[in-house]
């Protein structure tokens, strides 16, 4: 599992990038703000599922 420290666009996109390369099959994103991990883990989600990539935010 890859953990990721802040969901801000920085976080989003390293969670973008080590997804596609596929470097583990979970990746968890935290931030201290409430709600944003889970709302940026669906959009990767949604569109990791588009590409047909199997892994879990």
């Amino acid at each position: 599992m890859i953990t990721i420290i802040g969901a801000g666009k920085v976080g989003g996109s390293a969670a973008l990038h080590s997804a596609i390369k596929q470097l583990d099959d979970q990746i968890l994103l935290l931030d201290i703000v409430e709600g944003l991990p889970q709302g940026e883990a669906m959009d990767l989600n949604h569109l990791l599922s588009e590409q047909g990539i199997d892994v879990e935010i």
